[in-house]
């Protein structure tokens, strides 16, 4: 870690998962799969392995609402349509916890539009996430939020990128910091565009998922998104 960086952003945008709140496990996902199958009534190996396979269909713009990814899960899992309101309900169920925040995540976030930082979010993101963004602690910390299913694009697509600076009305060149945890190539993403990108270790630690990662970073690194607030001269 170099020295601080005080005085040179005037805008942070942030990944989500891995980085402000803990990427899901291997057990994550087999918990999620067992409550949607009992949804489906259907096996819950078949809802794992569709879990497993349908990443980029669900995040990349192809299916922008809860209703179409559920049918969706029903139609690759030989389900049937009558279970789709249930299974709409228990992907409105398990939302909500993955966008739970730590306390500390929520102070650093609060110091950062308190000393007057533009905040941003940008995160490869499905359609319940989206719909359980707004009721969340973490939606209020946030200038703009530009998730990859509404806006038809995963990481590191420049347009989301282009996205995420337009609506925060800024530009990339020396002014716009950019934190994740490396997934879907996002940081060689941001600097294409002109950002400055930083890595945060993978906050819910080594056994936590990433689609899209890419080794070989060597650029700065933080232990987590606070420190990063105090390399810019944030106190919390």
């Amino acid at each position: 870690m170099v020295g601080g960086a005080e005085g040179k952003f005037r805008a942070v945008i942030f990944d989500l998962f891995g980085t402000l709140v803990a990427a899901p496990t291997a057990a994550d996902r087999s918990s999620a799969a067992a409550v949607l199958a009992a949804a489906a009534e259907r096996p819950v190996a078949d809802v794992a392995g569709y879990l497993r396979a349908s990443w980029q269909i669900r995040h990349d713009g192809t299916l922008t609402t809860v209703e179409q990814l559920s049918a969706h899960l029903l139609a690759e899992v030989g389900g049937e349509a009558l279970s789709l309101g249930a299974v709409v309900e228990a992907w409105r169920h398990l939302a909500p916890r993955r966008l739970s925040a730590d306390l500390a995540v929520l102070t650093s976030l609060d110091a950062l539009s308190g000393a007057g930082f533009a905040v941003g979010l940008l995160s490869d993101a499905s359609a319940e996430i989206v719909e359980a963004w707004a009721p969340s602690d973490l939606a209020s910390r946030f200038g703009s939020a530009v998730f990859s299913c509404a806006a038809g694009a995963i990481k590191p697509n420049e347009s989301l990128y282009r996205r995420a600076l337009s609506e925060l009305d800024v530009v990339a060149a020396d002014t716009v910091l950019y934190v994740g945890d490396g997934g879907g190539d996002e940081l060689r993403g941001a600097e294409r565009l002109g950002l400055t990108a930083v890595r945060v270790q993978r906050r819910g630690g080594e056994a936590a998922l990433s689609f899209g990662e890419h080794d070989g970073w060597n650029g700065q690194t933080f232990p987590d998104v606070e420190a990063v607030s105090a390399w810019i001269g944030v106190q919390r």
